[in-house]
């Protein structure tokens, strides 16, 4: 009986040991899953972006602009990436302008426009597509109202910072972008406190979301 025991113990110990053998054996032939492709058009376009980032800190602002446009190419749908772009072709070309001139009509351009293939040196149609890509995020719509004010187009750039103050109610910076627009328009001398598009109106709110940032000097504002 015990001999007969014995038998049983040592066959159901060399099923195990047989079936542990054969599931180590298929567990080696396993290969890590691959990543999907948008997973890795993600992390390509994000390693992009950084780059990017860097240039910009680094100065290096023609860098950036390749880094964010190799970004977009990987991603089409990376709305941060047409922010960031937009943002560098806004900054140079505030940087070209003469502080004397101040800000000049700018041609229109309705929709991304392309020129041999690359985006024209044109910040407002990447602010509106990321936009169009993520209209909850707020910061394109200061970008785009701030480019659409220096093309003169200022009608425009208030539907724009509008809407921001709508993403945003407590959106100090689009209360004060609304100010400095308005005071292109109205004549300092005809300033009316009581009128709500005022000037001085979209100051005070700006003052009274953000005192540390934006601080009241009569009808003015101070940043």
């Amino acid at each position: 009986m015990r001999l007969a025991l014995l038998v049983i113990a040592l066959l159901v110990l060399a099923a195990t040991s047989d079936t542990h053998d054969r599931t180590k054996k298929k567990t080696k032939k396993r290969r890590a899953p691959k990543p999907k492709q948008a997973d890795a058009a993600k992390v390509l376009a994000m390693s992009h972006h950084q780059r990017g980032v860097m240039a910009h800190v680094q100065g290096d602002i023609d860098g950036a602009k390749v880094a964010f446009r190799q970004a977009i190419a990987v991603k089409p749908d990376f709305a941060y990436a047409y922010h960031r772009l937009g943002f560098m072709i806004q900054e140079q070309q505030q940087a070209r302008l003469p502080a004397s001139k101040g800000h000049r009509a700018g041609r229109r351009r309705d929709d991304i426009a392309m020129k041999g293939g690359v985006v024209a040196e044109d910040p407002i149609p990447l602010f509106r597509a990321a936009i169009r890509i993520d209209g909850s995020d707020e910061m394109p719509y200061h970008a785009l109202g701030q480019a659409l004010k220096d093309q003169r187009r200022l009608d425009e750039a208030a539907h724009v910072l509008q809407t921001a103050t709508l993403l945003n109610p407590r959106s100090a910076q689009a209360y004060w972008g609304l100010g400095k627009l308005r005071a292109l328009i109205v004549d300092e001398f005809d300033s009316d406190p009581d009128d709500p598009e005022d000037p001085s109106h979209y100051y005070q709110v700006a003052a009274r979301l953000q005192p540390v940032e934006y601080r009241l000097y009569g009808p003015r504002v101070e940043r």
